[in-house]
Parts: structure tokens; sequence; C-alpha cells
């Protein structure tokens, strides 16, 4: 299945991803069907952010409550991979109970 990701959706991850750096960023991926028009950023729950991701659970109920009032849904996950991957690790395709899964990587540490 082949999502879209509006663009302006793809700048906010890109940001959330630096002012983390070199933590992960995560957080849920929100849209109606394939269409992916909003994202919103979640605390990193690991318990080692600077090699992995964990969205808390109740926190990903209340982004999908919110989102439902505004006829969206949870369509996906996203997170950053600081080192500059861009690919998903068998730990992230383990741990994503989503259909879609966005990985932004960094690909140099953010300008002083």
């Amino acid at each position: 299945m082949q999502y879209a990701l509006a663009p302006e959706v793809h700048e906010a991850l890109v940001g959330w991803a630096l002012e983390v750096w070199p933590e992960e960023a995560c957080g849920l991926l929100l849209g109606r069907g394939t269409r992916v028009v909003a994202a919103r950023r979640t605390r990193n729950a690991a318990k080692r952010p600077l090699l992995g991701f964990v969205i808390d659970p109740l926190e990903t109920l209340a982004v999908a409550e919110a989102a439902a009032e505004g006829g969206l849904e949870v369509v996906g996950v996203w997170h950053s991979h600081p080192q500059g991957e861009a690919s998903m690790s068998s730990a992230d395709r383990r741990g994503n109970p989503f259909a879609l899964a966005v990985v932004v990587p960094i690909l140099r540490p953010p300008a002083s």
C-alpha cells in the first residue's frame, strides 16, 4: 500500500528530529486512509533514547482520541534515526503495530 505524506508533515518530522538530536524523536502519523495530513510528536519513553524509541500506549490513546474528534485516525508511527540510517531496524519492525512506519534519517549533526 502506498501512502501520501503531506510536505508540511515531512518538514515537521525533520524539525522535531533535529530538536532532540542525538536522541531518537518519535510520534504518530494522522490521516484518513492512505493520506497522512498531520503528525504528533510524542515523548520518547525508551530507557535509552539514544538507541531506540518507545511511545507510551496511554499517550497513543490520547492522541488517537483527539484525532478522532477532528475526523482523523492514527495511521502510523514515525521516528528518527540520528545516525542517518533510512531503513527500519529489526527492533523497529517488531515494535510497530501500524501498517505505516516512517523513519526520518538525520544524515549529519545540526549546526551549532
